[in-house]
């Protein structure tokens, strides 16, 4: 069974590499998505992977670089997401949630703030 490090490192390598398919197996079926930028939260694993398959392929297209590093907020592991677009660092921080080996939810937010991110200078290829 992974540990909440290996789930959430294995979400970085997703971003970092544009490619869902790091964690396809690890995704709760029930698994949860928000944003704070959307009022609709994504309630099941394939709606999830359908929105996030989309949305990689945009990022891949558009030509922005997005780096995933690996952090810790109130003693459990998250993620730092900089979308860089035109020498523009846009940060948010995306926290994310194991039970027993899967990844139940994962939320994109700004609170949070990434500034208030322990950062572990771990950047998952």
């Amino acid at each position: 069974m992974k540990s909440n490090k290996e789930l959430v490192t294995a979400f970085a390598k997703t971003w970092n590499n544009l490619d869902s398919s790091f964690i396809r197996d690890i995704l709760d079926p029930d698994f949860h998505y928000a944003s704070q930028w959307v009022l609709d939260e994504i309630k099941n694993k394939e709606d999830y992977l359908t929105y996030l398959d989309k949305k990689l392929r945009a990022i891949s297209n558009s030509g922005t670089r997005l780096v995933a590093e690996l952090g810790e907020h109130e003693n459990k592991y998250c993620l730092v997401l900089n979308q860089i677009q035109n020498g523009r660092a846009n940060k948010v921080t995306f926290l994310i949630e194991t039970k027993d080996g899967k990844i139940l939810r994962a939320d994109t937010c700004m609170i949070p703030d990434p500034k208030e991110i322990k950062m572990l200078n771990i950047i998952p290829k």
